[in-house]
């Protein structure tokens, strides 16, 4: 073993201390989130897997289909409510607790990433240890514990956190040459590639890295032995079947259970046509008229494809109807295609924060997340990192690497804050780098290699502080974050308990209202004709009692999306409350057609059936509401009321 390899594995205290600390930062951030009165609400994404794994957990394993959205993270919060119990804010605590180490070992990786690299590149090995590269490494991971993303992600049910961790021991792992020595550390490796993968496919693209691992010759300093080429290619072989073990209770299940030939989930196919479809923006963008929520959009997704189709689809073949789309559109439109894919690229290091869930913006403006810097700063620091690297022939060319790779795993889709949170951490390294080669230049007075480094930095500074001029991009932030505050409220308001807590909760759910409204009016300003927009402004009117305002919003939504189903069903609601069965139904009929699957539709088209003396068919449409939730408690009394004399409930 090499002076220099030994001298690191000298340094442990730095990596429980950097362990430490950043756990206990997380922990803190967690603390302040538990004090809010909306903690152990779901929203968004983080309802869609919480519902999943609830479904898993009572039994229901599959729907006979293939999976239509990545498993892996499901099934791991179902194990989660298995052992910790259905009490969700303790769960919740549990699982963000588990997440915060797993965020502290990423912390722990950039320090000695950034610690690596710059000892190999200042010293000899028979000099004495250096202290400065520990300290550049310390800076680094302070620089991702702050990141506001990376505390956001860490706490909420979304599985990033755990992307982010697996990526980069898959790039230290290919840096480093572990895992070369041994076809088992090759199996385990791909073992791991395929579990992540479940989770988040594009942990995949950590196996180019790997598989150049076992080939690339290593510098006599790096202490890495290259083994045959013949035992090199068998511990390739041996990795990718790996990759396949790992993954292999999602393709199982898929080929064997749901007779469809899917490896991982077949909503591929949706997510390719939202980012190459006419009018994508290199952000997502929701085909107009499908649901913006998650289980919403898949399901409106499967609608489409068979209602184009004719008949019941296979998810292969859903996939494959939106990935024909999506590819007609490419070839018959090449040069903009060609122009999208730089808009990508320009997304993806823009310091323009598309938070597509809008969870960051909420959590910093009620004080749960810590200051740091921005993406766009990291960014300008990163690239000329990944410049200056490549230049030197460094080893954080391994890293530089790893952020291309994972760049050009977003670009056939879309690229929002999350899905390039992964990439942060690789960022901060080359900027670590970047600075390090910066302080050596300018403490042996080479005043030309400091200056091109300045330029340089210059340079992509500029790059990455463009912005975007789209006011719907803008107005996407104040919007989710407005939708998520109206849904807090209504939950406040709908929670029971002592006439205190009901007085504590309206207070609360009032000065929510009050930073919906904030929110959905900075919406609006950017973006008058969204009737996204617009159906939310009412439903804030009618959470504050104003059904009047309500109407006039809903109308003007339906006078610019017809076949907005959400605005449909809530003008229903307030033609059954204002006793105008015909307007009712009318609304709520075209509701149940373009949103067939929604069960309180069902119920307010039942009570309008009855207001306009049609009992039949009010007990048809209560039957299909009970079908899809048969415990609730307002079905099951109106069910009550149309029961026959003499018949059984």
């Amino acid at each position: 073993m090499a002076p220099l390899e030994r001298r690191n594995r000298r340094f442990p205290r730095w990596e429980a201390a950097i362990f430490a600390g950043a756990i206990l930062l997380r922990l803190f951030i967690l603390s302040r989130f538990a004090e809010l009165p909306y903690f152990a609400q779901q929203m968004g994404d983080m309802k869609f897997y919480h519902d999943w794994a609830v479904r898993i957990l009572h039994g229901q394993f599959t729907d006979g289909h293939a999976f239509y959205g990545l498993p892996g993270y499901a099934y791991l919060l179902a194990g989660f409510y298995r052992v910790v119990g259905t009490d969700f804010p303790l769960t919740w605590l549990v699982l963000a607790g588990v997440q915060s180490a797993i965020e502290a070992v990423t912390a722990v990786l950039i320090f000695k990433f950034a610690r690596r690299i710059c000892c190999y590149e200042s010293i000899e090995p028979s000099k004495p240890r250096p202290k400065i590269p520990a300290l550049v490494g310390v800076i680094a991971s302070a620089t991702y514990v702050f990141f506001a993303p990376a505390q956001a992600f860490s706490i909420i049910l979304m599985p990033t956190a755990w992307l982010v961790c697996a990526y980069w021991f898959c790039v230290w792992q290919a840096m480093t040459g572990g895992f070369t020595r041994s076809w088992i550390r090759s199996l385990g490796m791909g073992v791991l590639v395929g579990v992540v993968a479940m989770m988040i496919a594009t942990i995949l693209f950590a196996i180019p890295l790997l598989l150049l691992a076992l080939f690339v010759p290593r510098k006599p300093e790096e202490d890495v032995t290259p083994p045959s080429r013949r035992y090199s290619a068998l511990c390739a072989a041996v990795l990718i079947a790996g990759v396949f073990l790992g993954t292999s209770p999602a393709w199982i299940h898929n080929y064997y259970v749901a007779k469809d030939p899917v490896l991982l989930s077949a909503h591929g196919g949706l997510n390719f046509w939202m980012g190459n479809g006419p009018g994508a923006t290199g952000y997502p963008k929701i085909p107009e008229g499908m649901r913006p929520s998650q289980e919403g959009l898949l399901k409106d997704s499967i609608k489409w494809a068979e209602e184009a189709a004719g008949h019941p689809l296979k998810r292969t073949e859903v996939s494959k109807y939106w990935s024909a789309k999506a590819n007609a559109y490419i070839w018959s439109h090449p040069g903009e295609w060609i122009r999208l894919m730089g808009v990508k690229i320009r997304n993806f290091w823009n310091t323009f924060q598309y938070d597509d869930i809008s969870v960051i913006t909420l959590l910093r403006e009620r004080g749960v997340l810590l200051s740091g810097l921005s993406f766009g700063t990291i960014a300008a620091f990163g690239l000329a990192g990944a410049a200056v690297a490549f230049w030197r022939r460094s080893q954080a060319r391994w890293v530089a690497a790893a952020v291309l790779l994972h760049m050009a795993a977003l670009l056939s889709v879309f690229i929002t804050e999350r899905y390039r949170l992964a990439a942060v951490p690789g960022l901060i390294i080359l900027g670590a780098y970047l600075l390090w080669r910066l302080w050596l230049s300018l403490k042996s007075h080479q005043w030309a290699p400091a200056g091109a480094i300045a330029l340089l930095l210059i340079a992509t500074s500029l790059a990455t502080s463009a912005s975007s001029p789209d006011p719907s991009l803008w107005s996407l932030d104040p919007y989710n974050v407005g939708v998520k505050e109206l849904a807090i409220a209504e939950t406040l308001l709908a929670a029971g308990g002592s006439v205190e807590q009901k007085a504590a909760n309206h207070t609360m759910a009032t000065e929510e209202l009050r930073h919906a409204e904030r929110h959905l009016r900075r919406a609006y300003a950017w973006l008058q004709g969204n009737p996204g927009i617009l159906f939310a402004l009412g439903n804030l009117a009618l959470d504050r009692g104003d059904q009047a305002q309500a109407r006039q919003w809903y109308d003007r939504t339906i006078e610019i999306s017809p076949t907005y189903a959400g605005a449909l069903k809530n003008l229903g609601f307030l033609d059954v409350e204002a006793k105008q069965w015909a307007a009712a139904d009318k609304h709520l009929t075209a509701a149940l057609q373009i949103e067939s699957d929604n069960a309180t539709t069902c119920y307010l088209l039942a009570k309008a059936k009855i207001g306009l003396g049609d009992r039949a068919s009010a007990r048809a449409v209560l039957d299909e509401a009970l079908r899809m939730k048969p415990a609730q408690p307002e079905f099951l009394e109106l069910r009550k009321s149309l029961l026959s004399p003499g018949e059984a409930p």
